[in-house]
């Protein structure tokens, strides 16, 4: 098995070289199971020049204000069956942020309505 690092310097060589992603793909597809997007992804950043094989540091996204995760867990502790929607309406966040904040934190335990009614 190939590393990452393999298959990118692979891939340099062969963008180096003068070929298109689709010329090589299916090798790489056959040997490391590396999806054609892929491959197309680094075609285009080396011949954008990108000289270097290592992943790009990336920066954290946007991370959930503490104040909203003490909120959850309050009306948790009030009562334990919400629902995940009903919990979004009261805090006035996205019930995708709220079931981020359950999941994350382990309060699934101490929900019991955490489905749609």
């Amino acid at each position: 098995m190939f590393t990452k690092y393999d298959q990118r310097s692979w891939i340099k060589i062969e963008v180096a070289r003068g070929k298109n992603a689709s010329e090589y793909s299916y090798g790489l597809r056959e040997a490391c199971a590396l999806p054609y997007r892929t491959v197309a992804g680094w075609v285009k950043a080396f011949r954008a020049g990108r000289n270097k094989i290592a992943d790009l540091h990336r920066t954290i996204g946007p991370s959930i204000p503490q104040y909203q995760i003490d909120i959850v867990r309050c009306f948790l502790s009030i009562d334990r069956r919400w629902t995940v929607w009903e919990l979004s309406v009261e805090v006035g966040i996205s019930h995708q942020t709220v079931w981020h904040i359950l999941k994350k934190w382990r309060m699934l335990g101490s929900c019991v309505a955490v489905f749609n009614k």
